[in-house]
């Protein structure tokens, strides 16, 4: 095999690689990897996590007053649009009734001006952003893929987990059910 058909096929495994990392846009069915009711499991419990948004704030998850949507993100990411306006439509639906939503670059090579311009594609959705800039809370969480997404309670329950982009009708419910409504 020559270098440039190495390189070549290299590259092909490479774009496929980072093309699985992204999650890919759903039905409209529930996933079997998707559940609206409260994780029962030890590990299954977010402790004090801070991060500083683009902003310049500091958020903890859990939020102690209310349930936080955490979706994992990335600039590249062209299926990170769709969950990014599928965050907003939560966002603008639940917000005022106590639902946070907050994005997290997950690609701890990106900087503010990337996600600024991701943002700019996605509508300019008015929730919170960040930049996982060291992995420290895609670790912690145990984050496997991009459009990853989570429902924390205020006590840090997380009432539901997705590892790609999910349900919108299955992530809905499970934030009525945590408002209570």
């Amino acid at each position: 095999m020559t270098p440039g058909i190495r390189v070549g096929i290299g590259s092909i495994t490479l774009a496929a690689v980072i093309l699985a990392a992204c999650g890919s846009p759903g039905s409209t069915l529930p996933r079997a990897s998707e559940s609206a009711r409260p994780a029962q499991a030890e590990s299954q419990l977010v402790r004090n996590l801070t991060i500083r948004t683009t902003d310049g704030r500091t958020l903890s998850v859990p939020d102690t007053q209310r349930p936080t949507v955490v979706y994992f993100m990335a600039a590249w990411c062209v299926s990170c649009i769709q969950g990014a306006r599928q965050m907003a439509e939560l966002q603008r639906e639940y917000g005022a009734r106590g639902l946070r939503v907050l994005a997290i670059d997950a690609d701890q090579g990106e900087t503010a001006e990337d996600l600024a311009r991701f943002r700019d594609l996605a509508g300019d959705p008015q929730y919170d952003w960040a930049l996982d800039t060291g992995g420290r809370i895609t670790q912690a969480l145990a984050i496997r893929s991009l459009d990853a997404t989570l429902l924390v309670s205020p006590k840090g329950e997380v009432l539901f987990r997705s590892e790609s982009l999910p349900n919108p009708n299955t992530l809905r419910r499970a934030v009525q059910l945590a408002l209570g409504l």
